[in-house]
């Protein structure tokens, strides 16, 4: 199953420019951060902020779905892989981080395997920060969960100004963590400050 994720930063030109690259790379599943608006006519989910969103790119139905009143992730089930898309704004202070971690956590745990994606807007070591922040340090909270980051390199995934890092990470189940699983931030023209990543 080929996989992308992006943060579009609510902007119009990258949702619509992504939309084109879907055309043009095919994908199976898009899992998006801040998208600027839902398509009515494509085969998507939402979380009530309508800032985690899910698309089955090529039609397959989901097999179930949980589109989480409370905001920050949206989950949906498509060939027994249970997939989440998650946004945690900068905005967001430790206390609605931690809260916002607990649903996410408490929703994964009760199914396997998984797939976590987005934008947490935090730092840590463990994917080439310079140092840990208190958000990285409660990501740890994810142990509970038996799921490998699959972020590879050191290669930026937001970059703006000359300025960078890696704000948007991956996580699966071990039992989807292989030698022949392919991660990679692209260098496909997009016209967002995050980079699409594969």
């Amino acid at each position: 199953m080929r996989v992308m994720q992006q943060n579009l930063n609510h902007c119009e030109a990258a949702q619509d420019l992504l939309l084109q690259t879907v055309t043009e790379v095919k994908p199976d599943l898009l899992l998006i951060s801040e998208s600027y608006r839902k398509h009515e006519r494509l085969h998507w989910i939402s979380d009530s902020t309508g800032k985690a969103t899910i698309w089955s790119c090529n039609g397959l139905p989901f097999q179930s779905t949980n589109e989480n009143e409370q905001g920050g992730f949206v989950m949906a089930k498509l060939e027994d892989i249970h997939f989440y898309s998650c946004y945690a704004p900068p905005s967001y202070d430790m206390r609605a981080f931690a809260d916002f971690l607990d649903r996410l956590t408490a929703d994964a745990g009760g199914h396997s395997p998984v797939a976590i994606a987005g934008d947490f807007n935090s730092r840590a070591v463990d994917w080439v920060s310079k140092v840990t922040n208190p958000k990285g340090q409660a990501l740890e909270a994810f142990t509970s969960l038996d799921v490998v980051l699959l972020n590879r390199g050191s290669k930026w995934t937001f970059e703006k100004g000359g300025k960078g890092s890696i704000a948007d990470l991956t996580f699966v189940s071990q039992c989807l963590a292989s030698d022949n699983n392919y991660w990679e931030v692209t260098d496909i023209f997009h016209l967002s400050d995050h980079h699409l990543i594969c």
